[in-house]
């Protein structure tokens, strides 16, 4: 009896082992199944995905390939042969240089190998033959694809047509640098019709002020000899002082008529030369501003500079000081003018309330007619203006080249 119990346990345990392998059977054929599904999900997912890369290849206007680790072309798309005519396979390897421009085979080759070596992304533009035989600009990339140690297992890259936003870069440069020399020969033509100007007005100055000295100056001088000849004749009192007082006021007239005409232009100027002329004019300015203004000049026997200069820093001098006198409140002035290494600099300082400081950086919109023409003048030399305070004061800085027929220069400071 204990045997055939023993025997039916057994059964027992053995149908239930064999319920239980049956079940993990099931279940094993299951999950087989839904992984075949799965499987075949991604199969057919990966050829739909495929079929797009595909399609988008092929679509694609720019030329894709791909290269082996050491550089060589493994594959193109079909668009380099539609561009190119050339024979399917024969741009695999370095087959495609073949279809380079001349000039950008070497430039090209030895920056993709530079590349190739280093792990960098690849940019580079070159020009490909067409099928006409005639080239076209292309930019081309690529990034290398690596494995989990780092090492490059493939390159990819495209192809792309710029050459028409080529063309119209060049046409701007084209444009750029046709419009520079149309506004470097309008500068010039307005230099040299800002030159004819100035010349202009100072051979005015000179006829004005030689008018009004050998016109109304004479015309004063006789009505002068007039009265002193009246007045030798009459003894009578009254008429006497009359004719004094007539006489006194035409000695003044006189006067204001020579100085005029020589602010206008002084006479020194191209009889003696600059210095002479400014030693003139300050004398003159300092008894009629009140303002204590010295001049010093080194070389002490400066020697003359071309008319035109001489003209030209006595103009920039006359208005710096003529500011000074209106505008700045100063009780003293200093102007000093010195030859040094082929330049003439001009300085002028007084001890006044200063300038603005937009006045200072020569903002177009803050400058008067007096230094925008003391300004263009310096231009027209090849020269350079500077502005500044100098607390208390101004100081006004001018550089030109003496452009003498030597290898002297002189400065000028004011």
């Amino acid at each position: 009896m204990r045997v055939f119990a023993d025997l039916h346990r057994k059964k027992l345990q053995l149908e239930q082992l064999n319920d239980e392998l049956e079940k993990r059977v099931a279940d094993r054929t299951q999950e087989l199944e839904q992984k075949a599904l799965e499987l075949q999900q991604l199969n057919s997912d990966l050829a739909r995905k495929n079929q797009e890369l595909d399609a988008m290849v092929q679509t694609s206007p720019d030329i894709i390939f791909s290269r082996h680790a050491d550089g060589a072309r493994d594959y193109v798309s079909s668009r380099f042969n539609e561009y190119t005519g050339a024979p399917p396979g024969s741009a695999i390897g370095f087959g495609w240089f073949e279809y380079l421009y001349p000039d950008d085979k070497e430039r090209s080759l030895a920056h993709w190998m530079r590349c190739v070596q280093s792990g960098e992304a690849y940019e580079s533009e070159y020009r490909l033959r067409g099928v006409d035989g005639q080239y076209r600009w292309f930019r081309a990339r690529a990034v290398p694809l690596r494995d989990p140690e780092g090492n490059i297992v493939k390159w990819y890259g495209t192809c792309s047509d710029i050459h028409d936003s080529k063309l119209l870069e060049q046409s701007i440069r084209d444009s750029a640098i046709e419009l520079e020399r149309m506004v470097d020969v309008r500068t010039a033509e307005l230099r040299r019709l800002s030159s004819r100007l100035m010349t202009m007005q100072d051979e005015e100055r000179r006829r004005i002020a030689r008018e009004i000295h050998d016109g109304l100056g004479q015309e004063l001088a006789a009505a002068k000899m007039i009265m002193d000849g009246i007045l030798s004749k009459d003894s009578s009192p009254s008429m006497r002082q009359a004719s004094s007082d007539a006489s006194q006021l035409v000695d003044r007239a006189i006067k204001q008529v020579r100085t005029i005409s020589h602010l206008l232009h002084p006479p020194l100027l191209d009889e003696v030369g600059l210095v002479s002329a400014l030693r003139w004019y300050l004398e003159g300015l300092s008894e009629r501003s009140g303002i204590e203004i010295h001049l010093e000049v080194e070389p002490s026997d400066l020697s003359r500079l071309k008319p035109d200069i001489e003209t030209a820093i006595f103009r920039i001098i006359q208005e710096a000081l003529t500011n000074m006198f209106r505008h700045s409140g100063a009780r003293t002035g200093r102007v000093s003018l010195s030859e040094s290494e082929g330049r003439i600099a001009v300085t002028v300082r007084d001890d006044g309330k200063g300038i603005e400081e937009q006045v200072i950086q020569l903002r177009p919109d803050s400058l008067g007619v007096g230094i925008g023409g003391m300004r263009q003048r310096v231009r027209e030399l090849g020269g350079s203006l500077r502005l500044a305070n100098a607390n208390p004061g101004t100081i006004v800085e001018v550089v030109i080249p003496s452009r003498r027929h030597d290898s002297r220069s002189v400065h000028l400071t004011v």
